[in-house]
């Protein structure tokens, strides 16, 4: 066989092998870690619920529609059951109760994946105040945002927190239980509670007053 006859058919060896492993990429995809297969899907834009999966890859959704037979690790059976994002929870009190059991399962087991907290009191700031523990039995034993997200980490909770600092905390702080109205300085150093509580990780400020609200704001 001449040299040109070999090198013709050692092209078309390598263009054959070059096929297979095209085809072999689009036929064998990466398997999914968790597949969940034939649920009702809301996915939250308003849009009618419909049904399909979602494919999940290393902790991410990668896909949601009719995946028909995609490899994956798990598969899970969502037939006559809603699958759609976790819920937020907006107005709760779970601050304390977290670091009392942090599995959460009221809230997880009902689609609760972010709770918001903070609408009324708030965890922190704390400077000057004694400890003192609350209905859940957890003593409050920290300053700053700070003190109290390492406690909840070291702890470990089941869901996401978002915690705002409360206006009623920060005044507490800064002028006592007292309903004058506050001086100068008392307002900066509660302008500097809640900067430094931002800094830390507080989502925003909440300006809650109970009902009719204080005479001196």
């Amino acid at each position: 066989m001449s040299m040109k006859c070999r090198a013709a058919l050692l092209l078309v060896a390598v263009s054959l092998a070059a096929c297979a492993v095209a085809v072999y990429t689009q036929t064998a995809p990466e398997p999914y870690d968790v597949l969940i297969r034939g649920g009702r899907i809301v996915d939250g834009t308003g849009n009618p619920w419909f049904s399909g999966d979602v494919g999940i890859r290393r902790s991410r959704i990668a896909a949601v529609g009719p995946l028909g037979n995609a490899p994956a690790r798990r598969v899970i059976d969502a037939s006559g059951l809603v699958v759609a994002p976790g819920f937020i929870d907006l107005h709760t009190h779970s601050d304390l109760t977290l670091l009392q059991d942090g599995t959460a399962q009221s809230k997880v087991r009902q689609g609760v994946t972010i709770d918001v907290t903070g609408e009324g009191t708030s965890v922190a700031p704390r400077d000057g105040l004694e400890p003192e523990g609350g209905e859940s039995g957890i003593q409050q034993d920290w300053t700053t945002f700070t003190g109290y997200f390492e406690r909840l980490s070291r702890q470990g909770i089941s869901m996401n927190l978002i915690a705002y600092v409360s206006y009623q905390t920060v005044r507490r702080v800064a002028m006592g239980y007292t309903s004058r109205a506050a001086t100068s300085a008392e307002i900066e150093r509660m302008k500097q509670l809640v900067a430094r509580s931002m800094q830390e990780g507080a989502w925003g400020m909440v300006a809650r007053f109970d009902s009719g609200g204080p005479a001196h704001p």
